[in-house]
């Protein structure tokens, strides 16, 4: 997983915005302790993508700092105003609510996933009447992880702490197959779990 990310540091620094960028996407993990920003773009001139953004926020658990991650997320947000925001559903209490509110319906689209097991769906399916997107989250993570690996994926150089945790946090994912036999057959079936070791 390192060599994925540290064989192709590309971009000389992290970028301040998206003036580079033909189209920009962001995607949060709402945890509860931390919640998690990241942040692609497609460069205008040579349709590269690039990761330009990582933002760790710690979460607000007291009424004293209440809505001061939700600030801090909407602080990364703004910085390269996104095309598209994909919000984690999981831990995000009203934050999404919130999101919404701010960057407007035809933006902000809340992440549903279907389940660790794989249904071999590699379609994001979108619903503007509700802003939500539904994944097979197994999918989603594989064509990610192939992506990086095959070096379609750039990061910034020097390495710095958060791209540390990014490649940390994809060590932390496990695809796993396992084979069952199909009921009165002699055939297998072949299913692909998502499990984890850590944080991801």
């Amino acid at each position: 997983m390192e060599s994925d990310v540290y064989d192709h540091l590309d971009l000389d620094g992290k970028p301040f915005d998206r003036s580079d960028y033909a189209l920009v996407s962001t995607g949060i993990d709402w945890g509860q302790h931390y919640n998690h920003v990241v942040t692609m773009g497609v460069h205008k001139d040579n349709h590269r993508v690039d990761l330009i953004g990582l933002r760790r926020v710690r979460t607000v658990t007291d009424v004293e700092h209440l809505n001061q991650d939700i600030n801090e997320v909407m602080e990364e947000i703004r910085k390269y105003n996104p095309d598209i925001i994909l919000p984690d559903n999981g831990y995000s209490g009203n934050n999404n609510l919130i999101l919404l509110k701010e960057f407007g319906a035809k933006k902000v689209f809340s992440v549903i996933v279907k389940s660790a097991t794989s249904s071999g769906d590699i379609v994001a399916h979108f619903s503007e009447s509700n802003h939500t997107v539904t994944i097979d989250k197994v999918m989603q993570n594989m064509l990610m992880l192939s992506n990086m690996r095959r070096g379609d994926i750039h990061f910034w150089h020097p390495v710095d702490a958060d791209e540390k945790l990014f490649v940390e946090h994809w060590s932390n994912a496990i695809i796993r197959t396992e084979e069952q036999e199909v009921k009165g057959t002699t055939q297998l079936k072949y299913t692909k779990h998502y499990i984890r070791k850590g944080d991801d």
